[in-house]
């Protein structure tokens, strides 16, 4: 039941995000990213992961400009059905991608930093106000957050939205497996305080 309700509010939202005009993803995505590097949890943030946008996902080529100014910077890469993230180095970043499994650019030739990580932003369908995120329907980015916590290792999660992805109402279905979110930032708003499942 929960899956079919995931899935039923997973396509309504893809629908409406896909239907964006490129200047508003481009215009909303540049308030979201100030918000993000304006942070003190970007500021104090040593080891940044980070996604690449693809499609309508809010954009995050900033976010990753800044950190690679004065942090370590990791993107994510598909291995063996898990996600890991590689570190990318400031000089000529976009070089160091390649398109990967489900058409995402991907580095390469890079080092493994996933267990380092301290600040974590990750994109998503549709969140609500409890920190419940919804995804792609895959449970990578749930899975390797679970990884994190199961060796200990604290990191911040900051979601990503435009600012009608954020439902109102707590109404997601959020099971044991589905990770919430410390903060999520829009165009709008800045959501705090929510607290990660233990």
């Amino acid at each position: 039941m929960a899956q079919d309700i995931k899935a039923n509010v997973r396509r309504e939202f893809l629908v409406k995000r896909n239907s964006l005009a490129g200047h508003q993803i481009y215009g909303w995505s540049k308030i979201i990213q100030d918000n993000v590097i304006n942070s003190s949890e970007f500021g104090t943030a040593t080891i940044v992961g980070s996604y690449f946008p693809i499609n309508s996902e809010v954009l995050t080529q900033n976010i990753i400009k800044a950190a690679l100014d004065r942090k370590r910077v990791g993107l994510p890469k598909v291995v063996g059905g898990e996600i890991r993230f590689y570190e990318i180095a400031q000089a000529a970043w976009q070089n160091q991608l390649q398109l990967g499994k489900y058409g995402i650019k991907e580095p390469i030739n890079c080092e493994d930093i996933s267990e380092l990580i301290t600040l974590l932003i990750v994109p998503g369908t549709a969140f609500d106000m409890n920190g419940c995120r919804l995804g792609y329907g895959r449970g990578y980015y749930d899975r390797f957050i679970s990884h994190l916590k199961q060796v200990g290792i604290s990191v911040f999660i900051i979601g990503l939205a435009f600012d009608f992805q954020l439902i109102q109402e707590s109404t997601l279905p959020c099971t044991p497996q589905d990770e919430r979110m410390d903060m999520i930032i829009t165009d709008r708003r800045i959501i705090k305080g929510i607290k990660s499942n233990s």
